[in-house]
This record gives structure tokens, C-alpha cells and sequence, in this order.
């Protein structure tokens, strides 16, 4: 399961790139690395479970949280496709 994440809100005309990448970062970094963490013991076994936490801002967005809404959205569908089983099954 991950539940990782950070916010530096702030409106996208005053946002700086050091506030939205370190926002993007922890977010997508940590879907990576938790979904990373357990590709090879998932495809050994058959079977598994990623659980990557999202909120509505990064659904339907919210006020002076780009870089946040951007992160979100990203992290709601990382799973790799090579941890998707060969037969077709789900």
C-alpha cells in the first residue's frame, strides 16, 4: 500500500519548478518504488496487490494545487503493464 505524499500548494502563475517537481516526485517516485518493491515477489506467486492512494484533487482538480492535482492523477494507474499476467487473465 502506498500512502505517500507531500503538498507545496500554490497558484500555477506563481508556482516554482522547484515546489511542483519536488511534489511530482514524491508521488510518482513512490508509487515506482512501492510498486517496484513487490514486482518480483507478485510475478513469482502468481498473484497480488497494488494499492496506490488518490484523493478528488487529482480527479477534478482543486484550487492552487497543480502541481499536487498533477501527481495525483498520475499515481492513480501506475502499474506497469510487465506485472500483468502473460495468459491475459486479470
Amino acid at each position: 500500500m502506498n500512502n505517500v505524499g507531500i503538498l507545496r500548494d500554490g497558484f500555477f502563475h506563481k508556482m516554482t519548478y522547484d515546489d511542483f517537481d519536488a511534489v511530482v516526485k514524491v508521488h510518482l517516485y513512490a508509487a515506482f518504488n512501492t510498486s517496484r518493491a513487490t514486482a518480483d515477489y507478485f510475478r513469482e506467486q502468481q498473484s497480488g496487490a497494488l494499492v496506490h492512494m488518490t484523493s478528488t484533487s487529482g480527479l477534478i482538480g482543486n484550487s492552487a494545487q497543480a502541481n499536487y492535482s498533477a501527481a495525483k492523477r498520475k499515481s492513480a494507474a501506475p502499474t506497469p503493464p510487465t506485472l500483468r499476467r502473460s495468459d491475459g487473465a486479470p
